[in-house]
């Protein structure tokens, strides 16, 4: 499961700072790292390089590599997307299940890692992603 060293050990959460980070997580994606993206990144990757259509072998070589790193960037981007929107949900839904409890509560590193993937069939932020077809960035994907 997860690392030796935080196994059984306790994660001490304060709630509202929990929270207060993934409403700071969730404002960066929307309001700066999305639009910067489709403005910005987006438009100069949607179109592949006109080079290596000449014949000159060496200069199709080079637009085979430039277009497997265009998809390599945007299959980054889409996975940047997708982890800064499963940590803000992780944060979000860990602060709301201790919100009951004292100020200072306690967790497992079970329980942090278990946010993020399923646990005896149970749905989780990661097969919410994976079932929803993986939010803005999905349509970028290979």
């Amino acid at each position: 499961m997860g690392d030796d060293w935080l196994v059984n050990e306790e994660i001490k959460v304060d709630i509202q700072r929990l929270k207060d980070f993934a409403e700071a997580v969730r404002k960066e994606l929307e309001s700066n790292f999305q639009p910067s993206y489709e403005n910005g990144l987006r438009p100069m990757l949607a179109e592949r390089a006109p080079f290596g259509d000449g014949g000159l072998k060496e200069a199709a070589f080079f637009g085979e590599r430039h277009e497997d790193s265009r998809m390599a960037v945007m299959q980054l981007m889409a996975d940047v997307m997708r982890g800064l929107a499963s940590l803000s949900g992780a944060a979000r839904a860990i602060s709301a299940e201790y919100a009951d409890g004292d100020a200072m509560v306690k967790a497992t590193h079970d329980d942090v890692f278990n946010a993020f993937t399923d646990v005896d069939g149970q749905q989780t932020l990661d097969g919410t992603w994976q079932h929803s077809g993986g939010g803005s960035g999905s349509q970028d994907r290979a």
